[in-house]
């Protein structure tokens, strides 16, 4: 699961790592495996993360990582299915030299080759703090549906984030004040939405949108959203098309570098997951239940 935070700072006011790795600690329940903290030579910002050790449990996979070059550091939060293709296209083309085998090590390496746009070559769930030392900036950015949190608060010129917002209330000078609307879309509705919070001033990032931050201000840029398409009219065609990509799919969420099993609710989607599976004998497969009556 793994937790991240961080604070950016573009008033010319010193970052305090301490208030970071408190705000990482804060999440400690989402990675029990590592933690990690990084702070700009400049003070402009400090990135914390807590592992949940997936890919590459080694000490070569901690984070916050940082390219060789020293420029770009990220502190990262999911998987990335299609790492391998991207690192293979990377060493090819970019003469790239990996260090680990950790999905999160494309990320850096990718937005020095493409820029922001490495995030729109990503498939997987995540959410991404990365800090641009060479541009001062700060980029935020989180899946296309939403999978992963990320909570912002804008004070002024300084930035907090974080994977929960315990993480951000772990800053004394974060305000805690509930949001009137907020409140009313919770009690109308169960939830806020996917973009405000209980909260005022705290936000959370929308799903499929990288944020850009600097001195300039803040820029917001849809990178996915779902697409309708008409084409299929049939369910044979539909089951068709799905055929092609399902074992694909599947086979990309089994990668890990620590034991995997299955959770089988006992619906359609975790059915179809264990029928497919049936060709690999030893996978564990699990189900519970719960006293607790809505469950």
């Amino acid at each position: 699961m793994c937790g991240v935070a961080g604070i950016a700072d573009f008033g010319g006011r010193p970052v305090e790592g301490e208030t970071v790795r408190a705000m990482a600690r804060a999440l400690a329940h989402r990675g029990p495996d590592g933690e990690g903290l990084w702070v700009d030579s400049r003070g402009r910002a400090a990135l914390g993360h807590r592992r949940l050790a997936v890919r590459d449990v080694t000490a070569a996979g901690a984070q916050p990582m940082t390219d060789a070059s020293g420029r770009i550091t990220i502190s990262f939060n999911g998987e990335i299915y299609n790492d391998a293709a991207l690192r293979r296209e990377l060493e090819r083309e970019h003469g790239v030299a990996f260090r680990s085998r950790c999905d999160a090590e494309v990320v850096p390496a990718g937005f020095l080759a493409w820029g922001e746009h490495v995030f729109d070559r990503l498939e997987g769930m995540f959410a991404i703090a990365l800090w641009d030392a060479g541009e001062g900036r700060l980029w935020l950015a989180r899946d296309g549906v939403g999978v992963k949190p990320l909570f912002v608060a804008q004070d002024g010129h300084r930035v907090r984030f974080a994977s929960e917002v315990k993480g951000l209330l772990a800053d004394p000078a974060q305000a805690f004040r509930l949001s009137a609307p907020g409140l009313h879309a919770w009690l109308a509705q169960g939830y806020v939405s996917p973009e405000a919070t209980l909260l005022e001033g705290v936000g959370q990032l929308p799903p499929g949108t990288v944020r850009r931050i600097d001195a300039g201000g803040v820029r917001d840029r849809r990178f996915w959203r779902p697409e309708r398409r008409p084409e299929i009219r049939t369910l044979p065609e539909a089951l068709d098309a799905f055929g092609t990509v399902w074992p694909a799919v599947l086979s990309d969420l089994l990668v890990s570098d620590v034991p995997i099993g299955v959770l089988q609710s006992g619906g359609i989607d975790s059915s179809l997951v264990t029928f497919s599976l049936r060709d690999r004998p030893g996978l564990p497969v699990f189900t519970a239940q719960f006293d607790e009556e809505t469950h």
